[in-house]
């Protein structure tokens, strides 16, 4: 008979698989961006490994080959990622519960392990603590290895691939179409929530872009998107009722 702990490896395994797809894509075209950029194969892979966060190591690599300002890298994580401060909020009973495991647990707690934990119960006979902590391994697991390879096919086989940083922009603007088809079958006229966030964060990207420039908006516009979601949180939030209402 299984013990807790090989239960509890078997079903994070199947339960993370269909996020290995995902990550094996994403992490070849970041490694193979960082080689093509002149980074050495070696250093998107520790980057995957030390910072673990998809969106944040795209927006490195840029960082890397302007002027080094620490404000705005501090500043863009913490807008890019500050997110987490709330996944971790909502995990810290959870995690109290599983003894040292809890250090790699927090460090490796992204938007796929945190939704695979808080939406999917632990699965029967399996513990509780080894399950959470082989999700965040595995889901870690998945994005340094679409990164190795994509690194160091990067560098044994020079690809003509121009245009390939523009990947992490590409993923942004299909994030943006989702959130535009949001309950389509309301009619496209209809700025539902996801909606009406994302003119808000396409108006103020926009606008940062037109007064700052090409090469200085990115801050800009972050702050404007933060301002906008919390200034206009009640008209974000009426998009919702309407729905429900219906």
């Amino acid at each position: 008979m299984a013990s807790e702990k090989q239960v509890a490896f078997k079903v994070a395994l199947e339960r993370t698989l269909p996020i290995f797809a995902g990550f094996l894509f994403l992490g070849i075209a970041y490694g193979m961006m960082m080689t093509g950029l002149g980074f050495a194969p070696w250093m998107p892979i520790l980057m995957a490994i030390l910072i673990d966060a998809g969106s944040m190591e795209f927006l490195v690599a840029s960082m890397l080959l302007s002027t080094f300002n620490p404000f705005n890298v501090a500043l863009m994580t913490l807008m890019v990622n500050g997110r987490h401060l709330f996944y971790g909020i909502s995990l810290v009973g959870p995690y109290r519960q599983v003894g040292p495991k809890a250090a790699y647990m927090i460090y490796t707690l992204s938007d796929e392990v945190y939704s695979l934990l808080v939406t999917l119960p632990t699965p029967k006979g399996a513990a509780p603590d080894w399950y959470m902590f082989f999700v965040s391994m595995f889901i870690q697991g998945y994005w340094v290895f679409g990164t190795a390879a994509g690194a160091l096919a990067g560098s044994l086989i020079h690809f003509d691939l121009p245009g390939i940083e523009y990947v992490m922009t590409a993923l942004f603007v299909v994030l943006f179409v989702s959130q535009w088809r949001e309950a389509r079958s309301l009619g496209c006229w209809r700025l539902t929530r996801g909606r009406r966030a994302a003119v808000i964060g396409f108006g103020a990207a926009l606008v940062a872009r037109l007064i700052f420039g090409a090469d200085n908006f990115m801050v800009p516009a972050m702050v404007l998107i933060l301002v906008g979601l919390l200034g206009l949180r009640h008209w974000i939030e009426k998009g919702a009722r309407v729905i429900e209402s219906e």
